[in-house]
């Protein structure tokens, strides 16, 4: 899937879904942490994340604000931060991370 986080397209990857525990009957898109470091998140967040699927998965909910939704049709996985928990963005640069 492509991953495109806020409006931003990043190389084609391997998204896995995995029911939560406390959700069985659905799933969300496991994000790595080889993932969440492209999304060059600020230094000071990425201290604070948590993480569940034994520690595989960014648990989405220790980022406030964040929204992941994906489209298998379309094979995107739109990932959406608030620009406050981002390293400095313009349309013509592209964070190390990256």
């Amino acid at each position: 899937m492509s991953i495109m986080i806020n409006r931003h397209e990043l190389p084609e990857q391997n998204i896995h879904f995995y029911p939560r525990d406390n959700h069985p009957e659905g799933s969300q898109a496991c994000l790595t942490r080889s993932e969440v470091g492209a999304f060059a998140i600020k230094p000071d967040l990425l201290d604070r994340l948590t993480w569940w699927h034994q520690g595989e998965c960014l648990d989405i909910s220790s980022i406030a604000g964040m929204e992941v939704r994906g489209d298998l049709g379309q094979g995107v996985l739109f990932v959406k931060i608030p620009q406050n928990w981002l390293e400095y963005h313009a349309a013509d640069w592209d964070p190390p991370s990256r």
